[in-house]
């Protein structure tokens, strides 16, 4: 990986560009190019993507991946789901639902399956937004690998982030 020192401003236009290019490699239907930023504390990384994002009319949002502590805070979690069953009305419910749906006149159709439920960052994620990943390098190996499959891939088992277009920039501190 080449590392190459840029000012500010210089930082600034290379991202532009980079986004600009990206959004063309997205509409053809490939993965966008991930950037990785790195520098000592309080250099401006994160302001200069929040002030890109904003001049660009894209959102904005930083997961500082330090502060996670579990990995389905970054990739998600399964949930368990019940089948009930009300006359032609036919739902999945989560466990926690079932008494309510019971309540409700639904029986349970001895039927149960599994499925991905993505991490609140992800569904509060806007389209055509900047996603920082900060302090990327500090978590735990489950953390890293998470990481490159999002770069990689742009999504997890049970939910993507293509469909949104949204741009990965890796913060990292010195």
């Amino acid at each position: 990986m080449k590392e190459t020192t840029y000012k500010p401003n210089e930082t600034y236009n290379v991202l532009k560009q980079v986004i600009a290019a990206n959004d063309t490699i997205m509409a053809d239907g490939g993965i966008p190019v991930a950037l990785s930023l790195v520098g000592t504390p309080g250099l401006g990384k994160t302001t200069i993507c929040r002030e890109l994002a904003k001049d660009l009319g894209r959102g904005f949002y930083k997961l500082n991946l330090a502060q996670l502590t579990e990995p389905s805070e970054l990739v998600g979690y399964y949930s368990k789901e019940y089948q009930v069953i009300k006359g032609d009305d036919v739902r999945w419910v989560t466990e926690n639902l079932l008494p309510r749906s019971s309540e409700a006149g639904y029986k349970y159709a001895n039927i149960s399956r599994t499925s991905p439920c993505p991490p609140d960052w992800v569904v509060n994620l806007k389209d055509d937004s900047l996603l920082l990943l900060d302090d990327y390098s500090r978590g735990n190996s489950l953390f890293s690998q998470a990481v490159m499959e999002l770069v990689n891939e742009l999504s997890m088992i049970g939910w993507d982030l293509k469909s949104k277009k949204i741009q990965i920039i890796l913060l990292k501190t010195k």
